[in-house]
């Protein structure tokens, strides 16, 4: 749950900052950091709902299929 609530938060400052006017340095670096929190909540969704199905939870083992598969 706090992988998912890492990367909608990612999600909505990265397009945030992507609109909003920044010096062009700052724009790029906050890309960045926002694009890496992104990619590491993704990741860390994919690892947590895989130790969920491996402990025996059934829904999170379809949740990973789905994930997996779509």
């Amino acid at each position: 749950m706090i992988f998912a609530a890492l990367l909608a938060i990612s999600f909505i400052l990265l397009i945030g900052t992507s609109l909003i006017s920044f010096n062009e340095k700052y724009k790029i670096t906050l890309i960045l950091v926002f694009s890496f929190a992104f990619f590491v909540s993704v990741i860390g969704c994919v690892i947590f709902n895989y130790s969920e199905c491996a402990s025996g939870n059934i829904s999170a083992c379809e949740a990973f299929n789905n994930t997996i598969i779509n």
